[in-house]
C-alpha cells in the first residue's frame, strides 16, 4: 500500500500495428537463426550465465543501459565456453557502441583473434562483430574466451559472447 503505479498502453493505427508486428517477427526470426547457429552463449552482466561459465575478471563491472545488461572496465574478463562437439568456428560479440574512445582485444585459448574499437559512431546502440577462431583452437571442448581492455582505454560495454558453428 502507499505505492503508486503507472501503466502505459501503446497506441497505434492499423498500419502502425502491422509494421510493429512485422518488426517483431523479423526480430524473432533473427533470434531463432542465431540460436540455431550457436554452440554456447553468455549474457554478460547477468549473474547466473556468468557464474555458469566460470567468469574470471579483474577491474571490470556490470550495469544496465539500452535494455541490455553489460560488462565493461579497464581490465580483463573471461568465460569458459563449452564446445562439446568441437565445431565452433566463430566468436560472436555483441556490444553497446555508445561511448567514445573504447578498445579491447579478444583472445581464445590465449591467442589474440581480433580487436574491437568503439567510438559511438554506429547507427544503432547494439553492434555485433564476429571473429574467426583459428583452426588450432577449434578442437578444444572447453575454450576460454577473454576480453582485455587495450591502449589504456576502457573496453566497450560487452553485452553477449557466443561461440558459433556457422557465420551469420
Amino acid at each position: 500500500h502507499e505505492s503508486r503505479y503507472i501503466i502505459y498502453f501503446p497506441q497505434a493505427s492499423k498500419d502502425e500495428l502491422m509494421e510493429m508486428k512485422a518488426k517483431q517477427e523479423a526480430q524473432e526470426e533473427a533470434s531463432r537463426v542465431l540460436e540455431e547457429k550457436s554452440v554456447d552463449a553468455v549474457l554478460c552482466g547477468e549473474q547466473q550465465p556468468e557464474s555458469d561459465h566460470f567468469i574470471k575478471q579483474k577491474d571490470t563491472w556490470t550495469g544496465y543501459d539500452y535494455e541490455s545488461h553489460w560488462r565493461e572496465g579497464a581490465g580483463t574478463f573471461s568465460y569458459q565456453m563449452l564446445n562439446e562437439t568441437g565445431n565452433s568456428k566463430y566468436v560472436y560479440i555483441n556490444y553497446l557502441d555508445v561511448d567514445k574512445l573504447r578498445a579491447c582485444a579478444v583472445y581464445i585459448g590465449g591467442k589474440k583473434i581480433g580487436e574491437i574499437k568503439s567510438n559511438a559512431e554506429g547507427s544503432t546502440p547494439l553492434t555485433t562483430v564476429v571473429f574467426e577462431i583459428p583452426t588450432s583452437s577449434q578442437i578444444f571442448k572447453d575454450t576460454r574466451v577473454e576480453i582485455k581492455a587495450i591502449d589504456n582505454l576502457w573496453m566497450p560495454k560487452i553485452v553477449e559472447v557466443r561461440l558459433l558453428k556457422e557465420k551469420l
